[in-house]
């Protein structure tokens, strides 16, 4: 189809430059890279082209600046290595969210926070993984678990060696050799979260924390525990989880994105 401008309804200035075209309005403001390609696709008469840079993906795409783009549907995301594809599940959802005009930044942060695992296990089973549970993904790009401890006088400590404290504020940290990463070995080395109903029913303990973990410390998850948990190199745990406390999945309102 070849365009005229009679096709498009837009009003530009030195500040910004809003086009009403398919039946929506989108506005960029100067500054911002669409705002050249647009003014000069305007001022070259290049009517052509305008549908493309107004296109959902590309138009979202520059209102992140860049930090993601769609190529042939597929969804890559600007990393410290360069453009990294999404895995299928998590490239899926991301686009599906796009067009339906629901918040997807948490997920562009937690696939640029999965890019930096060095498991292609890992990454190709842990949005899967965490969906199937319903873990909440925070606002920065990490994920809610949970996990059950032991107390210990007035603190609180892991319910298997009764040595690690798990106190909220506490950050256990372990190096990527020193956990399983074979999911067919079960009960093994690492430093173990699991969705809440694991967390409550299926593992010994005075209470329950709940922890936020990086993407890209997800080592594995084992085989026979219908993958409901899984073993890392670390998290930061939160807080105390609340008997009435419920997190829905999608972005936790909570503010976690400072520690």
């Amino acid at each position: 189809m070849n365009y005229t401008k009679e096709d498009f309804k837009y009003v530009i200035t030195n500040q910004s430059i809003t086009f009403y075209f398919d039946f929506q309005i989108k506005t960029v403001l100067a500054g911002e890279d669409l705002y050249d390609q647009l003014k000069l696709a305007i001022e070259a008469k290049d009517w052509n082209s305008i549908p493309a840079l107004l296109s959902v993906e590309n138009y979202l795409s520059a209102k992140s600046n860049f930090k993601f783009k769609v190529e042939d549907g597929i969804v890559l995301v600007d990393t410290d290595n360069g453009w990294w594809s999404c895995p299928s599940d998590l490239n899926d959802t991301i686009i599906k969210f796009m067009k339906n005009n629901l918040s997807f930044d948490y997920l562009v942060k937690f696939a640029q926070n999965l890019s930096k695992n060095p498991s292609p296990r890992s990454i190709q089973q842990l949005f899967s993984f965490l969906t199937k549970n319903k873990f909440t993904i925070c606002e920065d790009g990490s994920f809610v678990g949970y996990k059950s401890v032991s107390k210990k006088g007035t603190k609180l400590v892991d319910t298997y060696t009764k040595t690690i404290s798990h106190n909220p504020g506490d950050i256990i940290k372990m190096s990527w050799e020193d956990v399983e990463d074979d999911p067919n070995i079960t009960c093994a080395r690492g430093a173990h979260a699991a969705n809440l109903d694991y967390a409550k029913n299926s593992y010994p303990g005075d209470v329950i924390v709940w922890v936020k973990i990086c993407p890209s410390d997800v080592v594995s998850v084992p085989t026979d525990y219908n993958n409901a948990k899984m073993r890392t190199r670390g998290y930061q745990v939160m807080g105390i989880f609340e008997k009435d406390t419920e997190f829905e999945s999608g972005i936790l309102e909570t503010d976690v994105s400072g520690s």
